[in-house]
C-alpha cells in the first residue's frame, strides 16, 4: 500500500474495520509466535 500523506496512512490505520482486522486477526497470531519463541529453553545462560 502507498499512501499520499502521513495524515492518510494515519486514518487509515485509525479506521475502525483496520482496528477490528488487527485487533481480532493479526495480534492474536502475533501473540501466539512470540509464546511458542519464548516457550522453549535459554541457551543464552
Amino acid at each position: 500500500m502507498t499512501f499520499d500523506t502521513q495524515e492518510s496512512w494515519a486514518a487509515y490505520g485509525a479506521h475502525p474495520a483496520h482496528v477490528a482486522v488487527v485487533e481480532e486477526h493479526v495480534k492474536p497470531v502475533l501473540e501466539s509466535k512470540v509464546f511458542i519463541q519464548s516457550a522453549g529453553p535459554n541457551f543464552l545462560s
